[in-house]
């Protein structure tokens, strides 16, 4: 490093619960969705404990596309919606649009098409900004 360089690093830190959040994800689209909520339930765990709520809102919508997965509708329609509301509260237009997206397609999976539909549409502009 040069000399004029020393000194002027910036130390950059991971959020607490990201690489556990980023696992949990990586489980999950290799498959290993028991993994992935284990890793997830760990997670939420501990942001808990630290008190850094914008990863409690992550993994939320995580652990619906995990249930989801399994085919546990009903649970991950209500772990979505938990993530709207945390979007809501904090104006997250798109993160809205994602968790909106995630109960729509829960509920097609259960019959509820004509629920899901106007959701996902409306979700989908914020989505492909």
């Amino acid at each position: 490093m040069s000399p004029a360089c020393r000194g002027r690093q910036r130390r950059v830190t991971t959020p607490p619960g990201a690489d556990a959040s980023k696992s949990s994800r990586a489980l999950h689209f290799l498959g290993r969705t028991d993994d992935s909520l284990d890793q997830l339930q760990r997670t939420e765990n501990l942001v808990r404990k630290l008190g850094v709520h914008d990863r409690i809102r992550l993994s939320q919508q995580h652990f619906g596309s995990a249930l989801s997965k399994r085919g546990q509708y009903d649970e991950a329609i209500e772990r979505h919606k938990r993530a709207l509301r945390m979007y809501e509260s904090w104006a997250t237009r798109k993160g809205q649009a994602i968790a909106l997206q995630g109960i729509g397609w829960c509920l097609t999976q259960l019959g509820g098409h004509d629920e899901a539909l106007p959701m996902i549409r409306d979700a989908w502009p914020a989505i492909r900004r």
